[in-house]
């Protein structure tokens, strides 16, 4: 599956989690953040990429903040290196980097 598909599938979930959970119709947050209902359902679904304002505005009108409808990104950064770094030691050096924030220029390349 393309990486970016999941990631715009699971913004929509959210979004669609939030809107139903404070019982809000599609066509309202689509009212109130210049949408249609139809590209609201689109998002929800994953089939329509959003822009950040956009997200920003949605946001807003589901009183969230852009975190909770957005993806806890280490984890998509673990599952590209999953397919990217094919050698375990290798992987657990970009993982170190990634997780502790160490300097790459100051650590230990593993060759």
């Amino acid at each position: 599956m393309d990486h970016s598909k999941a990631i715009y599938r699971q913004i929509g979930a959210r979004i669609c989690s939030k809107r139903s959970a404070l019982k809000m119709s599609q066509a309202t947050l689509a009212r109130e953040v210049l949408l249609t209902r139809a590209s609201i359902s689109n998002i929800e679904k994953g089939r329509q990429k959003i822009l950040v304002h956009t997200l920003l505005q949605i946001a807003s009108a589901l009183k969230v903040t852009l975190q909770e409808l957005v993806p806890d990104m280490n984890v998509n950064i673990n599952v590209a290196v999953d397919r990217v770094v094919t050698r375990r030691e290798h992987r657990d050096w970009v993982d170190k980097i990634v997780r502790g924030g160490q300097n790459i220029a100051n650590s230990k390349k593993v060759r």
